[in-house]
């Protein structure tokens, strides 16, 4: 598909379940260039999450609700993931599992329509 074709450089898939195809994409061009500028106008909404879940993280500092100094050294919020999962039609339902320890924030973005 166009959309494989433009993720050039992601890892070999991870197939979970039959059907469900994972990706690897951060570090790519696409994620880079075609996938973080759509992200942009979510960040206020992913600064307000962690600010709350997350008082020891960076952006509770923005908003003036973390119990840390300025000067202290606190985690930084990174995106760990980013990934293109191809669905076929009738694929096995991945189970639900956590993928983190920590409290995290998933965000799916559709490149296709969805039925």
């Amino acid at each position: 598909s166009e959309i494989l074709a433009a993720a050039a450089g992601a890892s070999p898939p991870l197939e979970p379940t039959a059907g469900r195809r994972h990706f690897l994409l951060r570090g790519t061009d696409f994620a880079e260039q075609s996938l973080m500028p759509l992200l942009a106008p979510l960040m206020p909404v992913v600064y307000r999450y962690f600010a709350k879940q997350r008082e020891d993280a960076a952006p509770a500092r923005f908003f003036g609700e973390s119990r840390f100094d300025a000067g202290s050294s606190v985690p930084r919020l990174f995106l760990s993931e980013c990934q293109l999962l191809v669905s076929d039609p009738a694929a096995v339902a991945q189970m639900w599992h956590r993928d983190n320890m920590q409290p995290g924030l998933t965000i799916l973005l559709p490149l296709t329509d969805v039925d």
